[in-house]
């Protein structure tokens, strides 16, 4: 039996109208997904290699840092910029990004390279840096090249400061993520040959021992 409300004059029928009504909201949440487009987020370091330059008094260092990016939208998006900043207090410094690299597999060869050697050996550059592509619903991983001059003192030894990953994709689109970071004295002097740590406090260890 086919039930019949009067509503303002009008006759309904009130399953229909149901049905209707979750067909819209249906549609409007489908057109607000669709409008979402790509959805990327950056994830924390797991690991990063260090090296010194081979100089009696180095004057620089390079890390190397492999970075994971999570598309949680249902489109394709680009990277079209990486920005990896210290905050010590307030303080803000960048490390500078030479490249986009991919690792060899060197294996245990890895513990016993100085710079030179890495530079010849470890790593192949990739061409262009950006942008970087990342499918809909997937992750993505690279390796960046980074580079710091000693003196800028963009991380300090032996104190913890926050380290961000912020990236902009899309149209304007920026996402960060923070997390702490402790580099020791005493692990820092092993960084004449390349050493992999993990970058939270209280877990630093290294991945390659001798």
């Amino acid at each position: 039996m086919k039930i019949i409300v009067n509503i303002f004059g009008l006759e309904i029928d009130p399953i229909s109208l149901v049905t209707s009504a979750a067909a819209i909201v249906l549609a409007i949440r489908n057109f607000l997904v669709m409008r979402k487009g790509a959805d990327i987020y950056p994830h924390e370091i797991i690991t990063y290699g260090i090296v010194k330059n081979t100089a009696e008094n180095p004057t620089h260092n390079h890390l190397y840092i492999p970075l994971i990016f999570h598309n949680e939208g249902i489109k394709p998006g680009m990277i079209t910029k990486i920005e990896i900043l210290f905050d010590n207090e307030g303080e803000i410094k960048p490390l500078q990004i030479l490249a986009k690299v991919e690792l060899n597999d060197i294996g245990q060869q890895a513990a016993r390279m100085n710079i030179g050697d890495f530079i010849q050996k470890g790593y192949t550059v990739k061409i262009p840096l950006y942008p970087i592509n990342i499918p809909a619903g997937e992750s993505t991983d690279i390796v960046l090249q980074c580079y710091q001059r000693i003196e800028d003192n963009i991380f300090p030894l032996d104190k913890e400061v926050m380290c961000i990953i912020r990236i902009n994709y899309g149209r304007n689109k920026t996402r960060e993520v923070r997390f702490p970071f402790l580099l020791t004295s005493e692990d820092y002097e092993e960084t004449r040959f390349l050493k992999w740590y993990r970058p939270r406090a209280g877990n630093l260890k290294e991945l390659y021992p001798h």
